[in-house]
């Protein structure tokens, strides 16, 4: 009986003993990439003296057991690249390691990273070491990245891959409208450049949702955080010779920090830039803003100003742009934004085309147009954002305002009595709510997502002393809830959700919507394979027709290496046509386009499958990328076009027939970093198959080009060369008929010669465009520049169209069609910049 019961008494001490013992527990991550780190060396110390000791496991978790915890007991974390860690302990509380990469020493030898440097998915780019004297701003030192591109748009690509999130010290400013700031941070004060592949910015989803999507985030020097910068730039531009002069400039105050930025801009401009260009927004996902779900049809055209070569060759304009941005990092992980702009823009253009379609045997149908067009634009917007991002709750609330003012005066024709004068005048009012939350609790999550929009359109379209009126009103929610279950290597998920649209233009149509979506993703390894077969019910209440559509996808991704990866997917969905498809039986598009619809719901089946294989080896500065992308669509409904006497009819009819797109092409881009060298070359080859319906004749029609581009930056110390081309060749023929294959070109050269603080610069464009029915044309471009730089003051003195062309003619092919277009060029300018920089 004594031994019983002292072992009971040993029993008791020893449970006693145990339960009161604490447990820290925690987990350690990559403060870059967000990813968990295994094998970390975790250490409870009390007085610098170790006491427990454990290692994380694959998902970066740890977990002590002590006694008691002290006043003054650290955590120390290490790992081999990473500086070392130490924090305070907690107790209750689930603790968060961030590591940071850093240079390490191994057996005195000083192991130093790159220009470019790749640890798991995130490549960082030193762009103190690919800045030079020469650049002005951040957009132009990202042109000498290998691997990296800029296009017209302002649109970032790296691999050939676009980003969909961009970032500045981790913060979203301007909602993923980044050409802005691109064009305003200096490029003296930028350090690095992460590009973060795979990249999920929403905690509660890190490790258990798959994301193909790329970001950028760009860090700046020490000394350039948290102050203001201010920059003041004045321009005058004047016609040579001497017929019309014009002052215009810009000026921006901007503060960023990790905590806090803003930015405040103004900017007046008559040299022909696209003003508006900085208002697209150009990435896809942000933490601190949101797209429209829905957009409200636009019955008659409005015309635009057409640019196939360089905006400033071809606008005529005066515009002006005013705009303030903030963000403000709150404390629960996520961002407080908000944003206004007024924007305003007066642009002139001269065009005449010539346009040939081969829906009726061998003898196209002719059309010629020349127009001269007036449009005038203005533009209010107001947005706020607030996000929540922690590992266990994700939620954020988008509010926005925008009005818009749009007046166009185009005139058509030739001599006084065949003019026709045609005016469209049109404003838009809308209004954005969208509210989404999630919450995590150990392998589950729930998230709820509402989405609220409103649209009025009232416009007008008045072509001589004739006036077609359309007020137009669109009411739009959508609305889901979506459970989520995680495990170890497999991911689970069902969205269930309503929507609702009411489109109100001559009486009033409406939509309702009923969707569930399943979707399973499989982790393991190095491959990555979900689907998903989101399903639809659309009911269509004034037609009393329903229809049930089912859109299923397959994503398999495997990452061989930490140099390649293979990306496939197919996909198979289902579409119904929106409201605006057919809600008005006939209208007037435009003073020679009518459009007429039978009442049919225009149904869309499509499937598309891809191929994808990256490579990169950022030590020798490698970057490539290969892509093979296959579409096909089926329709119920198609365009039956009839052009008699210049005008043109479409007329929706009942007809099934489908369309194929296929592609295949390649990004690549080298970097020699000792030589200021980067090369890259982008081919492509396009098949597009298709058919035109025009009476009860039916014209299958076939499409095929290919493009190569190749381009050049050397950038020594003594000077600057950059090389950019555009080589194509495009053939269509129809049943009937054969056309002839066009070669078009533009060559692009450049140098810069530096003597001190001076750049000397001579630019040169070559256009050689093929004609259909007459020989090539060739048009060259030069340009001189010469800059005069110190510390705070830039003076810049631009000569352009040194040759003064007026005249651009370019042909291309579209479905079973031809378009030649002629273009007026601005004249030979002389511009004059200084900028300010305080």
């Amino acid at each position: 009986m004594k031994k019983r019961l002292s072992a009971l008494c040993i029993f008791l001490v020893c449970f006693l003993t145990v339960n009161a013992q604490v447990t820290v527990r925690g987990t350690v991550r990559d403060s870059v990439t967000k990813e968990c780190l295994n094998m970390a060396s975790v250490t409870l110390t009390r007085r610098g003296k170790p006491l427990v000791f454990t290692k994380t496991d694959a998902q970066g978790h740890f977990s002590l057991r002590t006694r008691r915890v002290e006043t003054g007991d650290r955590l120390s974390v290490t790992y081999m690249g990473y500086s070392k860690c130490t924090m305070p302990i907690t107790v209750g509380e689930s603790l968060l390691v961030e590591m940071s990469p850093t240079e390490f020493e191994l057996k005195e030898i000083l192991v130093k990273s790159g220009p470019i440097t790749n640890r798991a998915d995130t490549i960082t780019y030193d762009l103190t070491k690919f800045a030079d004297q020469r650049d002005n701003t951040l957009k132009d030192v990202l042109q000498k990245l290998p691997g990296v591109s800029i296009d017209k748009s302002g649109t970032i690509s790296v691999n050939g891959k676009a980003i969909n999130r961009f970032t500045v010290e981790g913060l979203d400013l301007t909602g993923g409208k980044y050409d802005k700031i691109n064009e305003t941070l200096k490029a003296k004060d930028v350090k690095s450049a992460e590009v973060i592949e795979h990249d999920q910015p929403v905690k509660a989803l890190q490790n258990k949702v798959y994301s193909d999507n790329v970001a950028m985030n760009i860090n700046l020097k020490d000394e350039a955080k948290d102050k203001f910068m201010f920059t003041l730039s004045p321009t005058a531009l004047a016609r040579c010779p001497m017929k019309e002069s014009a002052a215009g400039g810009k000026g921006d105050v901007l503060q960023i920090g990790k905590e806090r930025q803003r930015m405040y801009d103004a900017e007046y401009d008559h040299a022909g830039k696209d003003l508006s260009a900085s208002h697209q927004r150009l990435a896809t996902f942000s933490l601190s803003s949101k797209e429209s779900e829905t957009a409200p049809p636009r019955w008659f055209a409005i015309p635009s100003i057409d640019t196939p070569i360089d905006d400033e060759r071809l606008r005529f304009n005066n515009s002006h742009d005013w705009n303030f941005r903030q963000v403000n990092k709150n404390e629960r992980g996520g961002e407080t934004r908000m944003s206004a702009g007024y924007l305003h823009t007066t642009e002139y253009q001269t065009t005449s085309n010539t346009s040939h379609h081969y829906i009726n045997g061998e003898q196209p149908v002719t059309t010629e147009e020349n127009r001269q067009l007036h449009l005038s634009n203005d533009r209010v917007l107001i947005d706020y954002n607030r996000s929540l991002n922690e590992e266990r709750i994700y939620g954020s609330h988008y509010i926005s305002a925008s009005v818009s003012l749009t007046d166009a005066n185009a005139m058509f024709g030739g001599s006084a009595d065949d003019k026709v004068s045609q005016r469209v005048k049109s404003s838009e009012i809308h209004l954005q709510h969208t509210l989404e939350r999630m919450l995590v609790r150990e392998r589950h999550s729930l998230e709820f997502h509402t989405d609220a929009e409103l649209y009025y359109l009232p416009s007008k379209l008045i072509i001589n002393r004739s006036e077609d009126k359309l007020n137009t009103t669109l009411w739009y929610t959508d609305n889901h809830l979506t459970w989520m279950r995680n495990r170890s290597f497999t991911t689970t998920s069902l969205n269930v959700g309503v929507s609702a649209e009411h489109l109100s233009v001559n009486g009033g149509k409406s939509r309702l919507s009923l969707c569930a979506s399943p979707y399973h993703e499989i982790r393991k390894g190095k491959t990555k394979l979900n689907f998903s077969l989101p399903i639809k019910w659309e009911m269509y209440v004034n037609h009393k027709r329903s229809f049930l559509n089912m859109s299923p996808m397959i994503l398999l991704n495997v990452k061989r290496s930490n140099r390649s990866e293979w990306f496939f997917y197919t996909l198979m969905s289902q579409i119904t046509g929106k409201i605006g498809d057919f809600a008005l039986d006939d209208y007037r598009r435009d003073y020679r386009t009518r459009i007429q619809n039978n009442g049919t719901i225009p149904r869309t089946t499509f499937f598309s499958t891809s191929v994808n294989y990256t490579y990169k080896r950022t030590v020798a500065e490698l970057f490539g990328r290969l892509r093979a992308e296959y579409n096909r669509s089926w329709f119920n409904v198609m365009p039956d076009l009839q052009i008699m006497n210049g005008e043109y009819v479409y007329r929706n009819v009942d007809c099934k027939h489908h369309s194929s797109i296929f592609s295949i092409g390649g990004d690549f881009s080298k970097g020699w970093y000792d030589m200021h060298l980067k090369m890259q070359l982008s081919v492509e080859y396009k098949h597009i198959k298709g058919r035109q319906l025009s009476g009860e004749l039916l014209t299958g029609y076939g499409n095929d080009m290919v493009t190569i581009k190749p381009g050049m930056v050397f950038s020594p110390s003594w000077c600057n060369v950059t090389y950019s081309g555009s080589f194509s060749a495009s053939h269509t023929g129809t049943d009937a008929v054969s056309l002839q294959t066009l070669w078009n070109w533009r060559q692009s050269l450049s140098l810069t010669k530096t003597i001190g603080s001076m750049d000397i610069s001579l630019s040169a464009v070559h256009h050689h465009n093929e004609q259909q029915s007459s020989p090539a044309l060739n048009t060259l471009i030069v340009d001189a520049s010469l800059v005069w730089r110190s510390k705070r003051l830039r003076l810049s003195a631009e000569l352009r169209n040194l040759f003064d062309r007026r005249d651009y003619v370019v042909t291309s092919y579209g479905g079973a069609a031809s378009y030649t277009s002629h273009y007026r060029l601005r004249p030979r300018e002389m511009l004059l910049k200084a900028q300010v920089s305080l």
